[in-house]
């Protein structure tokens, strides 16, 4: 028999998830890869016009966000930029954006990284209480912000992923900005996705809200009696994402210390993948008996586990 074509197997999994409650009936998946909307005759770029506005977008990457050496079509940054442009044309309500990368030395574009730190930069120009922040944020006790930036970018796990973080949702607020548009990072996550002798973060979750610029109308000589309607920002967007950025969780950390959590986990995994189709002696290990000596229940990974001897 003929292979089911890439888009036809997209569309099934597709009214699966919907079917399962998963996602509306209104959502869509894309059955190419993202980063093909980098091109104006994309027929993926021409499907989320044609859908567009969105609610919420979620990206869910298992790679770098820009690869070293990677050529414009393949990078993920370049699609995201894509997006929040069509986003931001289209939408007159606040939308969430969902980021999922990888976030560690070595696997990012250097040339991009410095530019996602401009950001971060040109920030600490405009206020000093940012640029205070940041120090403290990126490396208490640095004599300047250029020593905390350089300090973070070279130490690998957590430094890394702070400065990748800020710099990130930096980069997107002063997009938006210039469309009158602001950004709130909401509560975000980190995890390791190293050997399991490693726990330093390597992936970052990243929650990002966008808020439409306010509906209130200024009357600039006072002619009308009426208040502006309320809307928009009301705090300092960038010291809201400073210290969003600063409180990101490390799950492996709030899984190991708490034993329900990390029970609670495997059993909806286990679901999850079940309903999936894996088979069942390849789940049994989420729903094994607590492991002797390990302080939390079977661990989240088990494939890591060098398995022992029967």
């Amino acid at each position: 028999m003929p292979k089911m074509p890439a888009r036809w197997r997209a569309r099934v999994r597709e009214t699966s998830l919907i079917q399962a409650g998963y996602i509306k009936d209104t959502s869509i998946t894309l059955p190419r890869d993202f980063e093909s909307i980098c091109s104006t005759d994309s027929g993926t770029l021409r499907e989320l016009k044609r859908r567009a506005p969105f609610h919420v977008v979620n990206i869910d990457a298992c790679g770098s966000i820009a690869p070293t050496n990677a050529t414009h079509s393949r990078r993920l940054i370049d699609a995201i930029h894509r997006l929040v442009e069509l986003q931001l044309s289209k939408a007159t309500h606040r939308w969430l954006l969902f980021v999922t990368v990888d976030a560690r030395d070595g696997d990012l574009d250097p040339a991009t990284f410095e530019k996602l730190c401009d950001a971060v930069r040109v920030n600490a120009k405009a206020s000093a209480e940012f640029e205070t922040g940041a120090i403290a944020f990126l490396h208490p006790g640095a004599s300047d912000l250029e020593s905390a930036i350089a300090t973070a970018k070279s130490g690998d796990g957590r430094p890394f992923l702070n400065i990748f973080a800020l710099g990130f949702a930096k980069w997107l607020l002063h997009m938006a900005g210039a469309k009158q548009w602001s950004v709130r990072l909401k509560r975000s996550h980190c995890y390791s996705t190293r050997p399991v002798d490693d726990p330093s973060p390597s992936m970052v979750s990243l929650a990002l809200e966008f808020l439409p610029p306010p509906i209130g109308l200024v009357d600039p000589f006072g002619v009308s009696r009426q208040r502006p309607s309320p809307g928009g920002a009301t705090d300092d967007p960038s010291m809201q994402i400073l210290a969003s950025a600063a409180v990101i969780d490390d799950l492996d950390a709030l899984l190991e210390a708490d034993a329900e959590l990390s029970t609670n986990l495997n059993a909806s995994t286990h679901l999850l993948l079940a309903e999936a189709g894996y088979e069942a002696d390849a789940l049994s290990p989420l729903v094994a008996e607590a492991v002797a000596g390990q302080s939390t229940p079977p661990h989240r990974f088990p494939d890591l586990l060098a398995r022992p001897e029967s």
